[in-house]
């Protein structure tokens, strides 16, 4: 996978931020021509790779790094990872946008949950790690979809919490709509 996403293709081609299969060609092979074994051909693509983003440090930073949070994130060519997830994964392309739909009416609100929570001084940590993992993940390795499922467990959560807030603030609104005011008599002067 080192070699798949630190390459030409994946740095200042039409893959920027993801991976590429042809990126892992040619295949390394022994001195006689023949194919290495798993563990030898593992670290010479590792080798590879790791060449390549120190070769190009300034375009791993300024470039692939952040395209690859971009496409984890879904800001950086959504459509296209979309594509990608059908091509690659087998991934329905019409069930996907819904669910790219879905998502991007999760995360507004996953994100006031987050606020409401630091708001009350309620613990917030256990929630936030999951998306600050899988950025991390993706900045090492590619953008992918799928690396953010664990993400979206917590993201759930975090805008349970914003949707029961108004919920919340909705049947405040209502009851006290619905009380008739207190009417206090008016003190007599003497």
């Amino acid at each position: 996978l080192i070699a798949q996403t630190n390459c030409d293709a994946t740095y200042f081609g039409d893959k920027q931020g993801y991976w590429e299969y042809l990126c892992a060609l040619p295949q390394p092979v022994s001195g006689d021509g023949w194919l290495l074994d798993e563990s030898e051909r593992d670290t010479r693509y590792r080798r590879r790779g790791l060449d390549f983003a120190a070769d190009h440090p300034v375009r791993l930073i300024t470039n692939a790094v952040p395209k690859r949070i971009g496409r984890l994130w879904g800001v950086y060519d959504p459509v296209g990872q979309l594509r990608a997830d059908k091509l690659v994964e087998g991934r329905n392309f019409g069930l996907s946008v819904l669910g790219l739909v879905q998502y991007y009416t999760l995360l507004p609100m996953a994100v006031a949950g987050a606020v409401l929570l630091r708001r009350k001084g309620l613990p917030r940590l256990h929630l936030l790690a999951w998306p600050a993992i899988v950025t991390a993940v993706a900045a090492l390795t590619m953008g992918t979809t799928r690396y953010r499922v664990p993400a979206e467990v917590a993201l759930v959560l975090l805008a349970a919490v914003a949707l029961e807030a108004i919920l919340d603030l909705s049947r405040r609104s209502r009851r006290a709509a619905s009380t008739p005011p207190v009417e206090h008599p008016a003190p007599k002067l003497p």
